[in-house]
């Protein structure tokens, strides 16, 4: 796999450099507890300064970058398009989001997407969360769902990495949105006043067999919780959490339980 780049450009080392080579499935399966100097605070303000400094260097005056306008950024509603050509991933992803109007909790959405523009015209496009919901009942509380039909789609390790990565990108964003680096951002919208964010990893159960990741998600929350306490002064809580649907123990899908999947969840690594 190439590296990332846009907005997430670095941050594939900085999670190499504590877990190995975590893309591999072989390396996430080992994992069964915290490697020799494995630090969560480390890892997590590593990738934090890696997507500040990508803004700072493709915002400045002097870069020459041009920078996209997308207003979509951060949006709180479902996409009215369909895709010409989805996968079944994304088709799952948009049946969810429609069966989430029934829901009596929670607000859905799908395909939010985070970074479109924010470091160079045609950057980060696609960089989207998968679902979305805000509590009906505390507008402050969101999850941001990172959805996976089947191992094809990615190993349990690099989903929870990658929407540990969005997470960050949204901490980064609320930190220095007073910034004149990110002057015309578009960072007003409701969600950038959130007090409480769930970043969610939501799976058939046989998605994580073989896997025990329990250990890395409460080290992450408790790491994440004491930057959010340090740098943004205790005004948010953020947790990580993997999850499957009760009734989906593997990838066939009954369109007939797609309620079930959005409100009835377990932990896919028992505490």
């Amino acid at each position: 796999m190439k590296p990332l780049d846009g907005i997430l450009a670095g941050t594939d080392q900085k999670i190499e450099e504590q877990l190995g080579l975590y893309k591999h499935g072989a390396v996430g399966k080992q994992l069964h507890s915290a490697p020799q100097k494995f630090s969560p605070k480390t890892l997590l303000e590593d990738m934090i300064m890696e997507i500040e400094k990508n803004l700072m260097t493709a915002r400045s005056p002097s870069s020459g970058i041009v920078l996209g306008k997308s207003k979509e950024n951060w949006r709180d509603y479902r996409p009215e398009y369909k895709h010409d050509s989805r996968k079944q991933e994304r088709d799952f992803e948009h049946q969810l989001a429609d069966a989430g109007v029934s829901d009596k909790d929670w607000v859905w959405w799908n395909q939010m997407p985070i970074a479109s523009g924010l470091v160079e015209h045609r950057a980060d496009r696609t960089r989207a969360i998968d679902l979305v919901c805000q509590r009906k009942t505390e507008p402050g509380y969101y999850r941001f769902v990172e959805l996976k039909c089947n191992r094809h789609a990615g190993a349990p390790l690099v989903a929870l990495m990658e929407i540990v990565r969005y997470g960050l990108v949204y901490f980064a964003l609320r930190k220095n949105r007073v910034r004149e680096w990110l002057r015309n951002a578009d960072l007003s919208k409701e969600i950038f006043q959130a007090n409480k964010i769930d970043l969610c990893v939501l799976a058939p159960q046989d998605y994580y067999a073989g896997y025990k990741l329990g250990w890395l998600e409460v080290s992450l929350t408790s790491a994440i919780n004491e930057i959010c306490e340090e740098q943004l002064g205790g005004r948010l809580t953020m947790s990580l959490s993997s999850y499957f649907p009760t009734e989906l123990a593997n990838s066939t899908f009954d369109t007939s339980k797609l309620e079930s999947y959005l409100t009835d969840w377990k932990r896919a690594y028992p505490l």
